[in-house]
């Protein structure tokens, strides 16, 4: 049964996904171009940073969103088909970073997530609860930034990505 509701999702979707194939070597191919441009820009001005990883939608969770989202035009509408993440040391440090992206890149959303990590809190919390230490409180911040290349280089990789 799942793999018969799978096939009428890939048959109501096909274009879509014929689409997405034929553009899914040149995301991966941007991706490790984008990625090689942040870390040389970070590596160049000295900030320090713990990871960056880079992803392309798989085709499963493509085909997913679109059924589910009912897209007029995926390939267009869809701002997570190709994704870089930084993982940087020093939330000071989150002001150059994102001047410098928004050098590089044309930032057309910032999305700004702060939480608590409740369970790393929480284990944390019980360690210095027995040892009766100060307790720390650990947090993140998620800043999301949807970008695009400049018109220029916009207008020239989707040319190549048509071809």
């Amino acid at each position: 049964m799942l793999e018969q509701m799978d096939s009428l999702k890939w048959e109501r979707n096909s274009e879509h996904m014929r689409e997405f194939f034929r553009l899914q070597p040149a995301y991966e191919q941007l991706i490790e171009e984008v990625s090689f441009t942040i870390k040389s820009r970070l590596n160049h001005s000295g900030i320090e940073f713990a990871h960056i990883a880079q992803r392309v939608k798989s085709p499963e969770s493509f085909l997913e969103k679109i059924d589910r989202e009912r897209y007029q035009d995926p390939i267009r509408e869809i701002t997570d088909l190709a994704g870089v993440r930084l993982v940087f040391l020093y939330l000071d440090d989150l002001p150059a970073i994102e001047a410098m992206i928004r050098k590089a890149f044309i930032v057309d959303e910032k999305v700004n997530k702060e939480s608590v990590d409740i369970e790393t809190v929480a284990a944390i919390q019980s360690f210095f609860d027995v040892f009766g230490a100060l307790k720390p409180i650990f947090q993140y911040r998620n800043v999301n930034l949807y970008w695009r290349l400049s018109r220029c280089l916009d207008q020239v990789n989707m040319s190549q990505m048509k071809h």
